[in-house]
């Protein structure tokens, strides 16, 4: 293994509110970064969707947390999300900076306060 390779880190699962349902997610790696023209300004990211059965809108925190072999949290990004009542969304979290330590992440879906997305 070289300085440029990134190992894919394992799935831990999700944490989402009662109503809110993932539909589904996936992790692209970044090409490695061997010349100037091929880096990217992330290291990975995180797309998927998220249906919200509720009938109501939320907004909602969405966090890729990023641990270690013995599940500690080493690093977390994260991105706020309105659904509309009974609409899916789509959420792309782009994780920056490389850390070879980081063996697992999870996804955790938390609903906010619509005052805590304008702050």
């Amino acid at each position: 293994m070289n300085e440029y390779t990134i190992e894919t880190p394992d799935y831990a699962g999700a944490t989402l509110p009662d109503g809110l349902e993932l539909k589904g997610h996936k992790l692209f790696l970044s090409p490695p970064g061997c010349c100037a023209q091929t880096t990217l300004p992330f290291r990975a990211k995180i797309i998927g969707k998220i249906k919200n059965f509720m009938n109501r809108e939320i907004f909602t925190n969405v966090t890729v947390q990023l641990m270690n072999a013995d599940n500690a949290i080493m690093d977390s990004y994260s991105e706020v999300m309105i659904l509309e009542a009974g609409q899916t969304g789509e959420f792309d979290i782009k994780l920056v900076e490389y850390n070879k330590n980081i063996k697992k992440y999870s996804l955790k879906f938390q609903e906010i306060e619509e005052l805590e997305f304008g702050a």
